[in-house]
């Protein structure tokens, strides 16, 4: 499976999306991003299905997303 970013977050359609799964990266431990942190929190309240791979779960926490959850993260 190949997979290719073709917009950024700050373009993306993330709140009409039928998904959004964040990849895993380095990137994620220091980039926090306050505007993307609220949109996921707001789609997860929506119950619109939103996911995280390995450091992509640091957004999702930062969004406060993840409190009282169960989830695995590093």
């Amino acid at each position: 499976l190949r997979v290719e970013a073709d917009r950024m977050f700050d373009t993306a359609d993330v709140d009409g999306a039928e998904a959004v799964v964040l990849i895993g990266a380095e990137h994620w431990k220091d980039a926090a991003d306050p505007t993307l942190e609220s949109r996921l929190r707001a789609r997860v309240e929506a119950g619109l299905p939103t996911a995280a791979i390995c450091g992509g779960t640091l957004a999702l926490a930062r969004g406060g997303v993840l409190d009282g959850r169960a989830h695995t993260s590093n």
